[in-house]
């Protein structure tokens, strides 16, 4: 399964687990929505008060800048240690994705 159809998936589970009933305007309770996508997010706007509202606002994700898969990842790592380690664990998880990600940029601007 690709990274694209994972966040698709968790997307969807997660708009059910938000939403049970469908969709209900946390500003007027209207209870439709348009729903659209701003840079790859998915948000939902009231057609009645033409508020907009995203899937992690009013969450303790709302306004981070990772992906929720990051942000999950994060907090499983963190939730299943025993004594401290998941921090460590998590450090070490996301100073070896930095290390990659500066290695790949270096080969690219490398072959310049």
């Amino acid at each position: 399964m690709s990274d694209v159809s994972l966040a698709g998936a968790g997307e969807a589970e997660l708009t059910q687990m938000r939403w049970p009933e469908g969709f209900v305007c946390p500003r007027c309770g209207e209870g439709a929505a348009s729903l659209f996508r701003h840079w790859g997010k998915p948000l939902w706007q009231c057609p009645a008060c033409r508020l907009q509202t995203s899937l992690v606002a009013g969450t303790m994700f709302a306004h981070s800048r990772l992906p929720l898969t990051v942000c999950f990842q994060a907090t499983w790592l963190l939730t299943q240690s025993k004594g401290g380690a998941g921090t460590e664990s998590f450090a070490e998880h996301v100073l070896c994705q930095r290390v990659a990600a500066k290695t790949q940029a270096d080969a690219g601007n490398a072959g310049v």
